[in-house]
């Protein structure tokens, strides 16, 4: 027996691709403003004021993807802090 196939059921024979990747999009807080406090990442030494007395030390970071900024404190004398910053897209130095 003889089968022809129709250009319909080869269509239906051919397996279905997977769809085209995304366009790669920057991250949301990739943009040059947001790089403003870049500057300050890192540990620090902190000193009295026009002393050589070291009073304590701070580490800055990225963290929620780069998305914010943390500080922590921590005194010599004991204790600690931390603040956490989102600059705006309006930040500047």
């Amino acid at each position: 027996m003889l089968t022809i196939a129709t250009p319909l059921a080869l269509l239906a024979a051919v397996p279905a691709q997977d769809a085209p990747p995304a366009a790669v999009q920057a991250p949301p807080f990739a943009a040059e403003q947001y790089a403003a406090f870049d500057f300050w990442i890192g540990e620090w030494d902190v000193h009295a004021n026009g002393t050589d007395q070291r009073v304590g030390e701070n580490t800055i970071e990225r963290v929620s993807a780069g998305c914010a900024i943390r500080e922590t404190w921590r005194p010599v004398q004991g204790g600690d802090g931390s603040i956490t910053v989102r600059p705006g897209p309006t930040a500047s130095i």
